[in-house]
């Protein structure tokens, strides 16, 4: 025979009921506490890349840089010489157009890229690629996260000569490209390369004017030497300059490797105003027409009307005289 209570239920379904009851609690409580524990946050780490890339001068190449975990962070490129940043996430900062951000693998097959680039969230990879790519964009950059502690990787970049195009048609020399004009204040920047000579350069001199140049506060001289191609570059930069830097500079290699460039320094256009203004004052003040001669022209204008007044002054009272006289003769 079955036992049951006054609401018909069975000693087996209390049972059952303070189990289901307490196994629900139980669910509650642990959901409230994973809920009032925090999100562990996982740091971004570095994927093993490369760190020393070769390219060919004028081709397209790419520095390789992956994140893992980044979250809201941003990867930031820039050159360890140079403060500015060249890029921040995808977007360009420098004035370079043959920057640009990468988000796919270079040995991936190209018709799986575009469906792997979809996956953008997951996806850590952040190359800089550099097209047309020449011996300035050589030297080391730093793939580095917005964080507040410095934490970042280096890519060193060498750029070599195609050996392939030498031949002998190629001219044996040096180049001298950069700057021809340059505004006051601006930078001059000069970039000399010596091509397929048949010797081991041993370095570099610029001359200004005759007058050899020499590294200081506003001037930098960079040198990259390719030994295997054996292609010497030096870069000339001249920062903040005045209108004493203008003038012929010369790179030279050797007696027989020389080029020069005229390089003319240009106002700016408030200082062309401020000159301007002082030529015309200076114009007007040996005209008499400026604020200066107005004055000057006024005070003499003053000067002869009084002059003027006494004169007429002076005429009546001798008339007046005579008259009297002739008066005091005829009486």
């Amino acid at each position: 025979m079955r036992v049951t209570d006054d609401i018909g239920w069975s000693p087996g379904t209390y049972t059952t009921f303070t189990v289901s009851f307490f196994g629900l609690f139980l669910w509650v409580a642990l959901s409230t506490v994973s809920a009032a524990r925090p999100l562990r946050y996982t740091f971004p780490t570095f994927l093993e890349t490369p760190n020393n890339i070769t390219a060919v001068l004028g081709s397209d190449v790419t520095l390789p840089c992956s994140v893992q975990n980044l979250g809201t962070k941003s990867v930031i490129w820039k050159k360890t010489d140079n403060l500015s940043p060249i890029t921040i996430g995808e977007y360009v900062y420098s004035p370079d157009k043959r920057f640009s951000i990468s988000r796919v693998d270079p040995y991936m097959d190209p018709q799986s890229r575009s469906e792997h680039h979809r996956q953008s969230h997951d996806n850590p990879r952040w190359n800089l690629q550099i097209q047309d790519v020449s011996f300035t964009h050589a030297g080391t950059y730093e793939c580095q996260l917005s964080t507040k502690e410095d934490y970042g990787r280096n890519v060193t970049l060498h750029v070599i000569e195609d050996r392939n195009s030498r031949g002998s048609d190629k001219k044996t020399g040096i180049k001298l490209t950069g700057t021809n004009y340059v505004e006051k204040g601006a930078t001059i920047d000069l970039n000399c390369t010596a091509i397929a000579i048949d010797y081991t350069p041993k370095g570099v001199d610029w001359f200004k004017d005759g007058i050899r140049i020499k590294e200081g506060r506003n001037t930098l001289i960079t040198e990259y030497w390719r030994s295997e191609t054996n292609v010497l570059h030096s870069r000339l930069e001249v920062e903040r300059v005045t209108m004493e830097d203008a003038g012929t500079y010369v790179c030279r290699f050797s007696h027989e490797h020389v080029e020069s460039v005229k390089v003319i320094v240009l106002n700016s256009l408030s200082d062309l105003m401020a000159s301007s203004r002082q030529v015309a004052d200076s114009s007007n003040k040996r005209r008499g027409t400026g604020t200066d001669g107005l004055e000057r022209a006024s005070s003499e204008n003053q000067l002869g009307h009084n002059l003027g007044v006494a004169a007429v002054s002076w005429h009546w009272s001798l008339h007046l005289l005579g008259s009297f006289i002739v008066l005091v003769c005829l009486s």
